[in-house]
Formats: structure tokens, C-alpha cells, sequence
């Protein structure tokens, strides 16, 4: 499943900006991370807190033809399945969610997370966040970042955008 980086989701009952949503069709992203950072999303992915009812494999051509069945992503001598998973994770009051393909992505393909998500897995840590009152975040700094950041890197297809507030939320629609 696909979502541009930063788009507003309230699934669950929560509302977060996703981030890694990574699809073949679309461009993305890409640069060096740390190994830090690595060993930290490693560790988030191994502790999802949303688990789906399927799952879903890395649709990149590189990829194609890999072994059938639950994706499994490796790291100092240990192994995980992914691709059935969400984690969450926070930065000053902003929530942010993510695929467990997401290491797959950065390691693999190279794909380069926003800076805000990639400070909030390093100052966080797996399994600590608790899911407090989210529905009702000031996202308006963080979108508007965001939109700026996407049309610098050529990755808004039409300029035209309507960010809308109503009751301390932010929804953005996007022509896509």
C-alpha cells in the first residue's frame, strides 16, 4: 500500500503522519542513513503494535522473485518477519507510523526517511510509546514542512494544494 510521505491517516483511531509507504510507481527519497539508525528501526520493526491480516511483500523489480511467504529482514545475527506490521513512534507530540518493510526499504533500495521520523526512532525506544490522547495533535508545522520538503524534491505531481483546519486537526488533499 502506498502513502506519499506525511500524509494524515486515522486509522485506528489515531492520527499520524505515515512515512516508508514505499511503491515502484512512485518516486522516493533516497540517501545514506546511519548504522545507528539501522540498529534503532531494526528494533522497531521487531516491535510492531499493529499487526494486519495479511501481509505484504517489496513490489521493487530488484525484488521480484524472492522466496514466497512472510518477508524476513536480518540484522546482527538476528531475524524478523515483516511485511504484516505497523509501529508507531512519537516526536513532540507528532505521531508517526510506519510499515515494518520500512528497514527493507532503507537498507535495500536506499529510500531516506524524513529527518523529524529519523530523530523520533533514535530518541525512542521500541515498545515505549504509550498511546496517549493523539487524536487531536497540531500537525500544522509539521505538514506545512513537510509539503515544502515534497515539492522541493519534485515529488508533488500538481502545486495546487488545500490544507484544511478543523477541531486542532490538519487534512491535506493532494492531487495525485
Amino acid at each position: 500500500m502506498y502513502y506519499p510521505d506525511f500524509t494524515v491517516d486515522d486509522k485506528w483511531y489515531l492520527t499520524a503522519l505515515m512515512v516508508g509507504w514505499l511503491d515502484p510507481d512512485h518516486d522516493y527519497p533516497r540517501g545514506e542513513v546511519t548504522e545507528d539508525f539501522l540498529d534503532q528501526l531494526f528494533e522497531f520493526c521487531g516491535r510492531p503494535q499493529i499487526m494486519t491480516m495479511g501481509y505484504h511483500r517489496c513490489g521493487f523489480s530488484s525484488c521480484k522473485g524472492a522466496s514466497s511467504g512472510l518477508p524476513t529482514i536480518a540484522r546482527n545475527g538476528q531475524e524478523i518477519a515483516v511485511g504484516y506490521s505497523e509501529f508507531y513512534v512519537e516526536d513532540d507530540g507528532i505521531l508517526f507510523c510506519a510499515p515494518s518493510l520500512i528497514y527493507h526499504y532503507v537498507h535495500e533500495h536506499r529510500y531516506l526517511p524524513p529527518a523529524r521520523f529519523i530523530n523520533a526512532v533514535m530518541k525512542s525506544r521500541p515498545g515505549e510509546l504509550q498511546f496517549q490522547n493523539f487524536n487531536e495533535p497540531d500537525l500544522s508545522q509539521a505538514l506545512f514542512e513537510a509539503l515544502q520538503v515534497r515539492a522541493d524534491e519534485g515529488l508533488l505531481r500538481h502545486t495546487g494544494r488545500n490544507v484544511e483546519e478543523s477541531r486542532g486537526q490538519v487534512a491535506i488533499f493532494l492531487d495525485r
